[in-house]
């Protein structure tokens, strides 16, 4: 099974998926930006609601670019086409 997702993590990914990825990785960035300014700079608050939604947002996205990097590309087979 190891080996099997090494595999596909090499493997081309489709463009839908890069797009997906780089969106969810932005989001997160962001999120973690903002969570770190709040944390570090005394005059700059988020509310509570913020902090908790840039809380998810980094979870949601760091999942989902992680799920679009698995993606492939289907390799069509001959031995898979054949017609019974």
């Amino acid at each position: 099974m190891l080996k099997e997702l090494k595999q596909r993590l090499r493997s081309e990914t489709p463009l839908w998926f890069k797009r997906i990825r780089k969106v969810s990785l932005s989001l997160s960035g962001t999120a973690i930006a903002l969570l770190t300014l709040s944390a570090t700079v005394n005059s700059f608050v988020l509310p509570a609601i913020l902090q908790t939604a840039c809380t998810w947002v980094v979870i949601a996205g760091t999942s989902m670019g992680v799920v679009s990097s698995t993606a492939k590309k289907d390799v069509k087979n001959d031995d898979n086409e054949k017609d019974v």
